[in-house]
């Protein structure tokens, strides 16, 4: 649902359960004392504008094979996210402006395994990533 946890400041994990399909506008916005690793489920097909959006408390991101849209601003701010980004879909792939814009964590390869419908304007911007191939 959009703005589920917006702002819960006492959300420390999450574990998305396999039944969900979508993570809804600005579902955990701004929950920065989330911690540890994301793991998006492989049901999971759509992550909307601003759901992760502020939440600097990840250290990883595991994105399903399912994932076919990333919205606008999605992971804006989500600078605890270590090391390389790979996106493996088995279908079209659309990544919104900005959807990792100040994830300054992000130091190594992203890597896209598929063939992206889009990727919007300033989608990496403020990554320290070496390469996208």
């Amino acid at each position: 649902e959009d703005n589920s946890f917006k702002r819960c400041q006492s959300l420390k994990h999450i574990t998305i359960p396999s039944s969900v399909k979508k993570i809804g506008l600005f579902a955990f916005n701004q929950c920065s004392s989330l911690k540890g690793s994301l793991i998006i489920p492989d049901t999971v097909t759509q992550i909307n504008a601003n759901a992760f959006a502020g939440c600097s408390g990840f250290t990883s991101l595991r994105l399903p094979r399912s994932i076919a849209t990333i919205g606008i601003l999605a992971f804006n701010g989500c600078s605890g996210f270590k090391g390389d980004l790979i996106v493996a879909t088995t279908g079209r792939l659309s990544i919104g402006q900005s959807a990792f814009d100040g994830c300054t964590g992000l130091d190594g390869e992203v890597t896209i395994y598929c063939t992206p419908n889009s990727i919007g304007n300033n989608a990496f911007s403020g990554a320290k990533i070496n390469s996208i191939s």
